[in-house]
């Protein structure tokens, strides 16, 4: 399972995974968990060095380019996230957060796995295992009182 694989890489492998039951109990884990990264390092330490790894790859020009274009895509799915109601995502309440709140972590899941594809990553790299959860329509809420919250 990519959420094992997840845990497993991001130092928390012996973490339950829980999934909240209602979207009262997933409001909770969001507004306290924390998120995870790879070895002590945190997520912008993380993205800096696959930026200098993407740029190693692919020469700067190229590397910003391909990183502005994902950005704009990027961000065109994130706002359609925010102003709609899809699927799984509402909450019933027009000013909740947490659908916006989702909306940034994929943005961000998203353009980190682009810095990913750029840098020409490991397969098993916590960046890339998170998009996968997303991609598969979870949302890694984070760590809370140590155990996985998985929506």
């Amino acid at each position: 399972m990519v959420a094992n694989q997840y845990l497993d890489v991001t130092g928390h492998g012996s973490a339950p995974i829980k999934i909240p039951k209602n979207w009262e109990a997933a409001k909770i884990a969001a507004k306290s968990a924390k998120n995870l990264a790879m070895n002590g390092s945190t997520e912008l330490a993380t993205r800096r060095t696959l930026k200098e790894q993407a740029i190693a790859a692919q020469m700067p020009t190229n590397c910003d380019n391909l990183l502005n274009l994902s950005f704009d895509q990027i961000s065109k799915i994130a706002h359609k996230i925010t102003i709609s109601d899809p699927a799984g995502l509402s909450s019933g309440c027009k000013t909740d957060f947490l659908p916006k709140a989702a909306a940034g972590a994929v943005a961000e899941a998203a353009y980190d796995n682009v810095l990913w594809l750029l840098a020409e990553g490991a397969s098993d790299h916590p960046v890339h295992l998170k998009f996968q959860l997303f991609s598969k329509g979870r949302w890694p809420i984070g760590l809370k009182e140590k155990s996985f919250y998985l929506w």
